[in-house]
């Protein structure tokens, strides 16, 4: 097979690749959609908000996430839940003082939680996840393409130039008569 030929077969392979990591990443993006659709109903099942006041002065919080950083705010809030007082460290506004009430979720275990999500988040989910796989899978794509390609150049035998050195060299080494190397 000759070289371009095989470049081509790459070139081909590489298309129904790319063709193949929409459909691929659709179905992802649709089990995690079913999956979260079902999940966020459960959850927001057993989050209560409570009324809680803040006991001290907020501060800036920073924690790093998958897209970046996010900063927020932070202040010891208490709480009664079933005639038990509770304390704890939550987001709260940067404009809270202490004395001010703040709204709190807590979870089934009384622990402060996030807010309940909407339905809609289960769509922004599976989308999310969806146009993840796809780009991944793109860039993976073109990284083994460009390497093929890479390697194909960097083969000593893949170019005019190189055969033509490797030829010189042959005839040199006095494997062929002079008559033969004159024809050449």
């Amino acid at each position: 097979m000759r070289a371009t030929d095989r470049l081509g077969v790459v070139r081909v392979l590489a298309i129904v690749a790319v063709l193949a990591a929409v459909p691929l990443s659709a179905v992802v993006g649709v089990a995690r959609y079913d999956a979260a659709r079902a999940q966020i109903p459960a959850d927001n099942a057993g989050k209560v908000e409570l009324a809680a006041t803040v006991t001290s002065d907020p501060t800036t919080v920073t924690s790093s996430r998958s897209v970046g950083y996010h900063d927020y705010y932070a202040a010891t809030v208490q709480w009664v839940r079933d005639g038990k007082q509770s304390a704890g460290r939550v987001e709260v506004p940067g404009s809270a003082d202490p004395g001010d009430q703040v709204a709190l979720w807590l979870d089934r275990d009384g622990r402060p939680t996030t807010a309940p999500l909407s339905p809609s988040s289960a769509a922004w989910q599976g989308t999310g996840l969806a146009l993840a796989v796809l780009v991944e899978l793109w860039i993976a794509i073109a990284a083994l393409v460009g390497l093929t390609l890479w390697l194909r150049g960097a083969h000593p035998r893949s170019s005019a130039l190189s055969r033509a050195a490797w030829r010189v060299r042959w005839l040199r080494s006095g494997t062929l008569g002079a008559d033969s190397a004159d024809s050449a």
